[in-house]
């Protein structure tokens, strides 16, 4: 993810088998009939993606997915390169790769040296919320250095291109896998 002298603003890391706002949404229902969602015009997020990054800013997420993928991940690969066109920077990791990085079973959204932000679903994979997380500690060093440990590793969403709609007879897919949310601490 390396683009010259700009920081990353913000990366991503989703985890996730699925989503219940994805299969909610009215993407999804074309989708299933068969529509092109690689190139759908830009929502707000989009908008204001090629907003900051005309600013200079980066955006950034690593989706890690499944072999075979799932029915919602292939569903999320045929819709990147809309992101990408908006200069989301999506790259992909297999989950057998994640596990052995060591990065958590959870979503989360690194936003800078110090502040994460974890995802919190029910067993439906519906969100309940955000826990934000904030250190008061100086910055570790590959914390400056703009790319978090993990994050250099996947690979850009071109080298998946075979998994996108076109090839979704040839997938293998299983349901989604809930997430249960964490314990509250006492």
């Amino acid at each position: 993810m390396a683009h010259g002298r700009r920081a990353l603003q913000g990366v991503r890391a989703l985890l996730g088998r699925g989503y219940a706002t994805d299969r909610n949404s009215e993407a999804w229902a074309r989708w299933k009939a068969g529509q092109d969602g690689a190139h759908d015009a830009p929502n707000a997020w989009r908008r204001n993606v090629a907003e900051q990054t005309g600013l200079g800013k980066r955006f950034g997420r690593v989706r890690v997915v499944d072999e075979p993928l799932t029915e919602e991940q292939a569903f999320l690969l045929t819709r990147a390169p809309s992101n990408v066109a908006a200069g989301d920077e999506v790259r992909y990791l297999l989950r057998r790769d994640a596990d052995r990085l060591g990065l958590p079973e959870l979503d989360f959204s690194l936003i800078d040296s110090r502040t994460l932000l974890t995802l919190v679903f029910d067993d439906a994979d519906t969100t309940l919320g955000v826990t934000n997380l904030r250190s008061r500690a100086k910055s570790s060093p590959p914390a400056r250095s703009g790319t978090p440990p993990g994050i250099s590793h996947p690979a850009p969403r071109t080298s998946h291109a075979g998994y996108g709609r076109t090839c979704e007879h040839r997938l293998t897919v299983r349901p989604g896998r809930p997430r249960r949310a964490p314990a509250q601490p006492a």
